[in-house]
């Protein structure tokens, strides 16, 4: 059921013994009109459906659960455990770029006009781009380009390449430590000359043992030098 409560005309309540040949029933109670709300079950992993770089925005995917009357999102600093942004019924805040974040989400019911909630969805990580994102040198066959440090936490960094804006991306370099990296092949083809490529730097930021790769990613494009 989509509906944030079960809604009873009458519960009946009465007294059984059991035996193994037998069940003894006593007389009944009944309460009428009852109305039983329920809590909503714990919230998906956060995902992100937009951001703009330009205003900082970043934008949350509703969180749409059974019996949910409402929703709250909490944003930490990937390395803290203190929120600095709480949403209530709202989906989208403005972030600092070259910061790693992490975010949670969970549900809530009213009963009696008061907010119960539902528990804590997973973390989802990530970085609202990375600033200073630039191409430093070019030559016939390379490219190298150069970023800010993301700040909050333990972060590497997989680089992508491509002939044409968000489509046919090959990763190109992984797990770079570093904030500048050289490029010489788009796949297994070497960089031609003359011919203009985007190049992608997608952070990962450390959680645990593992690394979890941000949805939010950075690019930057060039003419190989001619």
């Amino acid at each position: 059921s989509n509906k944030s409560a079960f809604d009873f005309d009458y519960i009946y309540v009465a007294p059984v013994r059991s035996s193994a040949t037998y069940n003894a029933e006593g007389s009944s109670t009944s309460i009428s009109s009852y109305s039983l709300r329920l809590i909503p079950k714990k919230g998906d992993t956060p995902k992100i459906s937009s951001y703009w770089s330009y205003s900082g925005n970043v934008y949350f995917t509703y969180p749409s659960l059974k019996h949910q009357d409402g929703y709250q999102f909490k944003i930490y600093k990937a390395n803290k455990k203190k929120a600095v942004k709480t949403l209530t019924n709202s989906t989208s805040c403005q972030l600092k770029k070259g910061q790693a974040y992490k975010v949670r989400t969970r549900s809530y019911a009213l009963v009696n006009s008061t907010k119960k909630y539902g528990a804590w969805s997973s973390y989802k990580y990530f970085v609202p781009g990375v600033k200073s994102l630039r191409v430093t040198s070019r030559t016939q066959h390379s490219v190298k380009i150069k970023w800010a440090k993301v700040k909050g936490g333990k972060v590497k960094y997989d680089i992508y390449v491509s002939t044409s804006y968000n489509k046919g991306k090959k990763k190109a370099l992984k797990n770079v430590k570093g904030t500048s990296a050289r490029i010489t092949k788009c796949g297994k083809k070497s960089l031609k000359r003359n011919s203009y490529y985007y190049f992608y730097v997608v952070p990962k930021v450390k959680a645990g043992k593992k690394y979890k790769a941000s949805p939010i990613y950075s690019y930057v494009t060039t003419y190989t030098r001619y």
